[in-house]
């Protein structure tokens, strides 16, 4: 059986939006299989309301990302961070076992997808800001910045549990 699971620790701008709309697609259309959304407490209230009311929603479940949890992974640097989420995102595919992971903003996971441990399942993200293919500013500092990026990027498109990318810029597409 199907078992998808999408991943999210920040609530906040578009990504309470994206949730909204997958939970939305998956009560409209009725797939095969298990719906779990994980991410902050706070989306709970809006995730009860999407599911009110509502036929063959017993399939989708919330789960409730500890605020401990939150805090330990956003406090971190951006690098140690990326291996933070990496890491909660694994804890919570091992817990529920999903057959497919999505992960809600794949910018934050690269690295420590790219250099962390295994994923239990195949995994998709979507990816914000591929900005390594507009114009750098001059200097050596931006350059590199740009170049580490490009590196990440391979590394994790050469992942064998890496199922897509989704990029919602489509000059970075080709």
């Amino acid at each position: 059986m199907k078992k998808i699971l999408l991943f999210d620790s920040i609530i906040d701008g578009h990504h309470a939006d994206y949730l909204t709309h997958l939970i939305n697609y998956w009560v409209k259309n009725r797939p095969e299989g298990e719906l779990i959304v994980v991410t902050q407490q706070s989306f709970q209230e809006h995730f009860d309301a999407l599911i009110l009311n509502r036929t063959n929603t017993e399939n989708i479940r919330f789960v409730a990302i500890p605020e401990a949890e939150i805090e330990t992974v956003q406090g971190a640097s951006m690098v140690t961070r990326s291996f933070k989420e990496w890491n909660l995102a694994l804890k919570y595919m091992r817990a529920h076992r999903p057959t497919h992971a999505l992960l809600l903003y794949f910018d934050l996971f690269m690295l420590g997808i790219c250099l962390g441990r295994s994923a239990p399942c195949s995994i998709s993200g979507i990816y914000f800001r591929p900005d390594f293919h507009y114009k750098a500013q001059p200097g050596f500092k931006p350059w590199l910045n740009g170049i580490r990026k490009k590196i990440t990027l391979f590394g994790v498109l050469n992942r064998s549990r890496l199922a897509n990318v989704f990029c919602l810029d489509y000059s970075a597409v080709e």
